[in-house]
């Protein structure tokens, strides 16, 4: 009686584990289905009909990846790069945006957007702005040993505090002809317009290309002088520091 008691007590056992797993597995397929559904519905709204990871452009031009953060859809954002959708956009230096953080962004999406880069640590501090008082948010990305990126927030109508300006000190952040943190002032040169070279808010030389709505910060030289440019600027001159402002 014993052995028996005991040979039933295994089965419920086993019975019980084999329903939990299945149960479990079943929720899970559900979830999957549900979440395949969601992303399959934007990309489909969208003009993604024929989505592929390595060219992932409707026929728009447009990227599905800016496109789930630009419309608020964070959780298609996740699962986009969780289905290997080409990431290039997130370090792209555009005329709108520096990654997936844009200019007139409201500032209460910065965590969710920067949750799809990792582990982002956001720091919100008081700066004088152009003789104004305006908190910015520091963001330093996981393998950055300083900040990567500020956001200098603007309050708006109804109160809403967005992003105005986006400074970009990491050089993984690269404009679509690959100037970035590094590049020279001849690189500039070969690739843009450029509108002038200002004195700066700090005092530093700052090349002003109005065509992608950037400043770049240039090293000082010999030919930066009481804030006005003396002679040839070398092409040698590096870029320390970009700023986006639209």
């Amino acid at each position: 009686m014993k052995f028996l008691r005991y040979a039933v007590t295994v089965v419920f056992i086993t019975f019980s584990l084999l329903f939990i797993s299945g149960s479990s597995k079943d929720s899970e397929e559900e979830y999957n289905t549900v979440e395949d559904s969601v992303l399959e519905s934007f990309l489909d709204e969208y003009g993604f009909a024929t989505f592929d990871g390595l060219d992932p452009h409707n026929g728009e031009g447009e990227h599905p990846l800016k496109l789930a953060v630009d419309t608020g859809n964070f959780e298609v954002a996740r699962m986009l790069i969780a289905e290997g959708v080409n990431t290039d956009i997130m370090y792209t230096l555009g005329i709108d945006h520096a990654g997936l953080f844009e200019c007139g962004m409201p500032a209460e999406d910065v965590e969710a957007v920067s949750e799809l880069y990792g582990e982002v640590e956001i720091t919100e501090v008081d700066r004088m702005t152009e003789g104004m008082s305006n908190p910015v948010l520091e963001l330093t990305f996981e393998n950055d040993t300083s900040k990567t990126l500020v956001l200098e927030l603007i309050e708006t109508d109804h109160s809403i505090w967005r992003i105005w300006r986006i400074v970009i000190f990491s050089d993984t952040f690269l404009t679509e002809e690959g100037i970035g943190i590094g590049s020279t002032f001849e690189d500039l040169e070969d690739n843009y317009l450029i509108d002038g070279v200002y004195w700066g808010e700090g005092g530093e030389p700052c090349a002003v290309v109005e065509s992608v709505g950037m400043s770049f910060i240039l090293e000082e030289g010999d030919w930066w002088q009481m804030g006005e440019v003396v002679g040839e600027i070398p092409g040698v001159t590096r870029i320390i520091i970009i700023l986006k402002w639209k």
